[in-house]
């Protein structure tokens, strides 16, 4: 059916001079830690999420949980058993699929960890966006432009870049960089920009499910052209 696993780390001294000096070092006062972190779910459409972190410090500990960097106010599902905190969710709709973020706070500072949650059905989700390109990228001719996004999928997705319709490969052009991580996160990198780098950039993130796009405009202007801007708004 599954299985679940634990560790701890276990060190063996003979001088009590360390064992006081360890004991001091855990009583002084600092932000919360993550010994337990989130972990990557996926999880089939009607079943429940169970989301659970371990919590060390010193002092009050609250922990607090967001979904796609929203405040969850819903506090039914979340509990604390000593230092680990859980959030869980019956019954997860398509809509459940997210980033969840539980952030530890103490009077003396603030940690948080995150993890992405897919619910799908027969183990598969058709690519969203958890942030779509800006719609506008202006740049100093000779700059670097970046066009950067975040999708989310099940089974993992490719991307493809495209300008004005036109397909980009970067191994036809050195100045061009694309990234993808797993986290979904994706981006163009354009060095050593030139006015014809102008234009409409397309991203195209696809999976066996289906795909979806996204689009940003790209201006390259010259450098007398953004003095004279600054001087006719000054």
């Amino acid at each position: 059916m599954g299985h679940v696993a634990s560790f701890c780390s276990v060190i063996v001294v003979d001088d009590s001079n360390v064992a006081e000096a360890d004991l001091l070092l855990r009583t002084i006062s600092t932000s919360p830690e993550f010994t337990m972190r989130l972990r990557d779910r996926k999880i089939q459409l009607g079943h429940p999420l169970r989301l659970t972190c371990q919590v060390g410090g010193v002092g009050r500990i609250e922990v607090k949980w967001e979904k796609d960097s929203l405040d969850i106010t819903d506090t039914t599902y979340s509990f604390q058993d000593k230092n680990f905190y859980t959030l869980e969710k019956s019954n997860l709709k398509l809509e459940d699929t997210g980033i969840y973020r539980a952030r530890a706070i103490n009077e003396f500072g603030e940690v948080a960890c995150s993890c992405s949650v897919v619910v799908c059905t027969d183990y598969s989700v058709l690519p969203r966006w958890i942030k779509t390109l800006r719609d506008y990228v202006k740049v100093i001719e000779g700059g670097i432009i970046v066009i950067e996004g975040q999708c989310q999928a099940w089974p993992s997705v490719s991307v493809k870049w495209f300008k004005d319709s036109n397909r980009l490969r970067c191994h036809f052009n050195r100045r061009f960089r694309f990234e993808l991580d797993t986290h979904g996160h994706i981006s163009l990198v354009i060095q050593n920009s030139n006015q014809n780098d102008s234009g409409i950039y397309t991203a195209v993130v696809e999976n066996e499910i289906g795909s979806i796009e996204s689009i940003c405009c790209v201006e390259v202007i010259g450098e007398d052209e953004d003095i004279e801007k600054k001087l006719s708004s000054s």
